[in-house]
Order: C-alpha cells, then sequence, then structure tokens
C-alpha cells in the first residue's frame, strides 16, 4: 500500500500499485517550495519512504494595457472601432495569451487577435446602439487573468441636418444697395441647433455670412 504527502499533508492514502509498481497522484500545489512524500507499505509491515523537493515558481499576472476605445468615446452603429491594446506576461511570450473582448450589450465579442512579438494586438468591430462597458481580459497559460474595462456610447448613424429657407422667398426683387433680411430653420437629429454651422452662400458674391 502506498501514501503520498504533500509537506505534512496527506494527498493521497492507501493506494494499490498496479501490476508493474506503478502509482499516482494528483497534488494541488500553491507557489513556493514543498516537500513532496511517497510511502509504501508491504503486507509485512515493512516500510520505505522517498521525497523529493519541488519549487513551483510564484506566477504574476498579465500586464494589460487598453489603448483602444478609450472611456468616454462616442461612436455610432456605422463606425469600424478599433479595439487595441498592449500585452506582456512573466512566464509566457505574448503570442500565446489568450484574449477576449465583452460588452454588457453585446455579449462576447467575435474578435480574434494573437499579439505579435511586442505584445501589440488590433482589430475593428462594429457594436450595437446604446451605452456599452466593455472588458478586455487576458489570460495565461497557469490561468491568471487580468480585466481591463472601457466605456463607450454608440449612437445611431449620423444623419444629415433639416434646413429651410424662410427669408427672402424664392422670386423676390429687392433694389440694389437695400438691407435684406436672411432668414432659416434648421434642426438636427443628434444635436441642438445651436451647435450646427451655418454659413450663407451666393452664386454670385460667394460664402458672405457664417453663423
Amino acid at each position: 500500500r502506498l501514501s503520498w504527502l504533500l509537506d505534512d499533508h496527506i494527498s493521497c492514502d492507501d493506494q494499490v500499485p498496479d501490476i508493474n509498481g506503478s502509482a499516482a497522484c494528483d497534488f494541488v500545489m500553491t507557489a513556493g517550495a514543498e516537500q513532496i512524500y511517497v510511502q509504501v507499505v508491504d503486507p509485512d509491515g515493512a516500510a520505505a519512504m522517498d521525497t523529493i523537493s519541488v519549487t513551483v515558481p510564484i506566477s504574476s499576472p498579465p500586464v494589460v494595457f487598453l489603448t483602444s476605445p478609450l472611456s468616454g468615446t462616442a461612436y455610432t452603429t456605422a463606425d469600424a472601432i478599433p479595439f487595441q491594446g498592449i500585452v506582456s506576461d512573466d512566464n509566457d511570450p505574448p503570442e500565446e495569451l489568450a484574449i477576449g473582448w465583452r460588452s454588457n450589450l453585446d455579449g462576447d465579442l467575435p474578435i480574434t487577435v494573437t499579439p505579435d512579438s511586442s505584445g501589440s494586438f488590433a482589430d475593428v468591430f462594429s457594436l450595437s446602439a446604446g451605452q456599452h462597458f466593455i472588458e478586455l481580459s487576458v489570460i495565461d497559460s497557469a490561468g491568471k487573468t487580468t480585466v481591463e474595462t472601457t466605456f463607450v456610447e454608440v449612437k445611431p448613424p449620423n444623419t444629415s441636418p433639416n434646413c429651410s429657407l424662410l427669408s427672402p422667398l424664392s422670386g423676390d426683387e429687392v433694389a440694389f444697395g437695400d438691407s435684406v433680411l436672411f432668414e432659416a430653420a434648421v434642426s438636427d437629429g443628434e444635436q441642438s441647433p445651436d451647435t450646427l454651422d451655418i454659413r450663407w452662400v451666393s452664386d454670385k458674391d460667394g460664402e458672405f455670412a457664417v453663423s
């Protein structure tokens, strides 16, 4: 019969080796140096023990810099939004890290990227309309995970403003030198009228007023 110990704790007890004398035990080990013992006892009670020292290196999670999209940036549903970042890890090369993007509105995003040797990665993707809380997760081979977040607002595609010329009317005649009232009504589906850039242009005199 065999017993396995990790430091002072029994991990596998009362094992029976196979016909070839082999036996195995799975251990959950923590970072640092640990001692593994195996003890065998024959039917007459005679025992033998062997031991090895194992050092599990301390593993740090990946380091991640989310460079795009930046929090507070506004897009439309028609935009190809850049999803970019830079990663590094103590144990794994950048090319072997698993990268995933997720939105609270659109779920897991189908963005498949592999970092280059410097750790940089980039792709583009369009999001649905709404306020998106986005997570970038990076996982290394040890299961260590780092998550970075960003927040963006996505609006419907931009539409053209509306403009109606109120004065002068088409066909009006005025004397040379007279003052002419130029008046228009404007609106826009995405922004306030007072933020619109309004320009008056004549086919004779060119641009003559900006408001």
